[in-house]
């Protein structure tokens, strides 16, 4: 092989290499990009029901949410994120947390709107004649519908206080690699928890008035 050919080789070799080179930078940078614009779409949906708790009303479009968000947590763990793993690890806790934050939400709406008719199935059966012979077994089977249906709000908004409670580490983790303006501050997270908990501590008090069947069995 005569120099010409030699340094043809060369460059070729180069040229490709170069390529190899900067398509693998390129395709690495679309990943880290991709899993970037995921986390602040996540964050907006999230900011959104937060929000919405915070100032006492549920936003729509929360299970439509949650199950984007789930996509997103799905498609980053089929990613090869080896390149920017710090990344890929926020981004995971991030998008796990802010969807079960999703789901809790849903759950607590769904929970809440299934209590309230179950308070009222008891509370129209009281209102009726209590002298009736089945009176005592009727009620007793729809206080037990209710404690059912209020077991289930509790459990909901336990759950979803105990996750926001945990979403302050996660943003942390994620903070470095995302613009701060897509974050929730943290004054704004205390007051959707405490929103949720005093939203259920109300309910739950009036369900239980409405379910104490031994101060309607003395007045009979």
């Amino acid at each position: 092989m005569n120099k010409n050919n030699i340094r043809t080789a060369v460059v070729v070799i180069a040229v490709v290499i170069l390529a190899i080179g900067t398509y693998l930078a390129y395709e690495k940078y679309t990943r880290r990009t991709h899993v970037v614009a995921m986390v602040k779409d996540a964050a907006l949906r999230l900011r959104a029901t937060v929000q919405g708790q915070a100032e006492g009303h549920d936003p729509a479009g929360d299970e439509a949410s949650a199950t984007a968000i789930e996509a997103y947590a799905n498609t980053l763990r089929s990613m090869n994120t080896s390149s920017f793993a710090a990344l890929a690890d926020a981004a995971d806790d991030y998008l796990v947390t802010a969807r079960e934050i999703m789901r809790r939400a849903v759950n607590m709406r769904l929970a809440k709107a299934r209590l309230a008719p179950s308070v009222e199935a008891l509370a129209s059966h009281i209102r009726g004649d209590r002298g009736a012979g089945a009176w005592t077994g009727v009620a007793v089977q729809r206080k037990q519908a209710l404690d059912a249906d209020l077991r289930q709000y509790r459990i909901a908004v336990e759950s979803y206080a105990s996750l926001m409670s945990g979403l302050s580490a996660s943003q942390v983790k994620i903070a470095p690699f995302v613009d701060a303006s897509v974050l929730i501050d943290e004054r704004m997270i205390d007051q959707a928890r405490k929103r949720a908990l005093d939203a259920y501590g109300a309910t739950e008090q009036n369900a239980r008035q409405t379910a104490d069947l031994a101060a309607y069995r003395v007045r009979r």
